[in-house]
């Protein structure tokens, strides 16, 4: 069976990178893999200072995950260049190769080719060798907006709940002018439900507020009194207990379980917060979802975080570690535009930059959803997974229907 070739050029002045996929085997039905992170390899300082120039082959296996998961010399260049060779490579991310649109593993050959000085021609000449890149159709279906008419009885909205006092209670370091502040915000928000649901849900924000002040083991207790009810709304005033303890600094952010971004300085650096200053629980709350974020863009759409807390009460300190479960990396199987005419399908599916048999990327989407919010409710994007293959489907509803 011949092999995949993909050529790397490098060199010293101006680093430059060149794919190239060779054919591959005859009769195959088998989509090569594709790099889509693929740092550039270093010159050994050994074989600069020596002016060593040449070529190194690499025999590399593409994992269904994209990953690299084996990578051996097969024509030795020496000097340290091999050694650079492979330590860039295996840092590499592939959409990995599709047998009949299905993730399957394959093997390549990378060839790594170190130059001192520039070679625009020469780099050119394989950008010209590319050969053009496989895409699979995305899918469209015309279809009217369902038929809006009441076909029952509404159901009653939750009555609306406003409170109109809070008043904190216990020994607190706080300062009385953000204690006031707290109470405002609790304040002027919009609650629904019943009054015993509502005083659940403010004092899960008094303790959030005091955490976002380094009060992390802050303990909030509480009651309510209603002060005038009707079917549609009701006012009740709040009182929050609160058991202060120790203000707490951040010690430090640790990760467990991080295999697929396993640069942990990197991903520290996700996190608004520095080390010695006030522990506050909305940066940590904003790290974490820029850590999913990162996740989501390589395809991993179940991707949890279980952050466990450390306290230090000599020092002070709270430090987190955190617990990465990533799960499953998947891939888009087949992407679906629903919408009322074929000609804003037509347009619409031009702005969609996600392509099938790629990775899941959640950037993507919601930059084309930027574009074509389509409809108010949630269901204008419908997800389908198939966790055995690795699978997406992906339907996106860009109708403009009243909700129902």
């Amino acid at each position: 069976m011949a092999s995949k070739l993909i050529m790397v050029r490098v060199i010293s002045a101006v680093v430059m990178l060149v794919v190239l996929h060779g054919t591959a085997h005859a009769g195959s039905d088998i989509v090569p893999p594709r790099p889509i992170y693929h740092p550039n390899p270093e010159y050994s300082e050994a074989a600069r200072k020596a002016n060593v120039q040449g070529t190194c082959v690499l025999r590399v296996e593409v994992g269904t995950d994209g990953a690299v998961h084996d990578v051996r010399v097969a024509r030795s260049l020496g000097m340290g260049l091999d050694e650079k060779a492979i330590e860039a490579v295996r840092s590499w991310r592939f959409e990995p190769a599709l047998k009949s649109g299905t993730p399957v593993a394959d093997k390549i050959t990378v060839e790594v080719t170190f130059r001192m000085g520039t070679d625009a021609d020469a780099r050119q000449k394989l950008l010209n060798a590319l050969p053009p890149p496989v895409e699979f159709p995305i899918s469209t279906t015309v279809e009217s907006c369902p038929d809006s008419s009441p076909h029952g009885q509404t159901e009653p909205l939750n009555p609306e709940v406003r409170i109109s006092d809070v008043v904190f209670d216990g020994t607190l370091e706080i300062p009385a002018e953000e204690q006031n502040q707290i109470a405002a915000a609790i304040k002027q928000r919009e609650y629904r439900g019943s009054a015993d649901g509502v005083t659940d849900e403010a004092l899960e924000l008094v303790r959030e507020a005091w955490q976002d002040r380094g009060y992390f083991k802050v303990q909030v207790t509480g009651e309510s009194k209603i002060i005038s009810s009707n079917p549609v709304s009701s006012r009740i005033a709040l009182n929050a207990h609160i058991d202060e303890h120790e203000q707490c600094r951040l010690g430090e952010i640790t990760f467990r379980g991080n295999k697929t971004i396993s640069n942990n300085r990197a991903l520290r650096n996700l996190f608004p917060i520095k080390d010695g200053e006030i522990a506050n629980r909305q940066n940590i709350a904003q790290g974490l979802e820029s850590l999913r974020k990162a996740y989501m863009v390589q395809g991993f759409i179940n991707v949890t975080f279980v952050p466990e807390p450390r306290f230090d009460d000599d020092g002070q300190l709270v430090s987190f570690d955190i617990d990465v479960d990533e799960g499953k990396q998947f891939f888009v199987s087949s992407i679906n535009l629903i919408g009322e005419n074929a000609e804003t399908l037509k347009d619409a599916s031009k702005d969609l930059f996600l392509k099938v048999g790629q990775l899941y990327n959640q950037n993507l989407i919601n930059l084309f959803l930027t574009k074509h919010p389509a409809r108010a409710d949630e269901s204008h994007t419908m997800l389908h997974l198939n966790e055995k293959k690795g699978t997406a489907d992906l339907t996106f509803d860009l109708r403009h229907c009243r909700a129902q």
